[in-house]
């Protein structure tokens, strides 16, 4: 066996020992600094190992200019539907009832909900490892840590994505990648966080979202905390 697949696959082993195997629900592990800490430390080493594997093949690049195309588009349309919001929200602000104050914000994630958030492809024998489980456990890894949103925005103002792509280190020694635009999204998951270019291929559930709260903020007197009369 190759001694880098062969590690990748003791790494997986002292991770799961950790943090258990469950795939139906989410494990305490994360809860424990001590072992949040060792886990992520695994997790870094494996990413690296991970990328040390990875082959750019015809079939690995058509599958990264997807996820990375997909990545870009739900990050512009998180930003449009935030603008949106922003420039509707005085039409519906009832200051003299209720609203004192709004909140308006959104976000991209990564989430894992069952086994069909990791796809299946025909090189997962090749890396030796347990994809389906540790994206799992990267995605409570970072949601323990709240560094879950991949992008996130209050205002609706995209400034990340300018055209410019985000060749971070662990592509440049493939000319595959030189004529692709990579987006902010995937730099995040694969600079910031602990996913490597193969886990990247393999994620297969986004959560975008926007919310607006409108809030009440009172004294016991009634008094009322309104912006809008500031």
């Amino acid at each position: 066996m190759d001694e880098t697949k062969k590690e990748i696959m003791d790494i997986e082993s002292k991770i799961i020992a950790i943090t258990g195997d469950n795939l139906n629900h989410r494990n305490p592990w994360a809860d424990d600094r001590t072992r949040l800490e060792t886990v992520e430390n695994l997790l870094m080493r494996r990413c690296y190992l991970l990328n040390s594997m990875f082959v750019p093949t015809p079939e690995n690049m058509i599958r990264f200019n997807r996820v990375n195309n997909h990545l870009y588009t739900m990050t512009q349309k998180l930003h449009s539907r935030i603008a949106a919001v922003n420039a509707q929200v005085d039409s519906i602000v009832d200051e003299h009832l209720f609203d004192d104050d709004e909140e308006i914000e959104g976000w991209l994630r990564v989430i894992f909900d069952d086994e069909s958030s990791v796809l299946k492809l025909e090189d997962d024998d090749y890396y030796g490892s347990n994809f389906t489980l540790m994206i799992k456990i990267l995605t409570e890894l970072y949601e323990s840590t709240g560094l879950q949103d991949v992008e996130y925005s209050d205002d609706g103002i995209s400034s990340l994505d300018d055209g410019t792509s985000w060749m971070d280190a662990q592509f440049w020694k493939w000319h595959e990648f030189n004529d692709i635009i990579i987006c902010h999204a995937v730099h995040d998951l694969t600079n910031h966080k602990s996913f490597s270019l193969p886990d990247l291929l393999r994620l297969n559930d986004f959560w975008c979202e926007v919310q607006i709260k409108f809030q009440s903020i009172t004294q016991q007197d009634g008094t009322r905390w309104n912006k809008y009369a500031q």
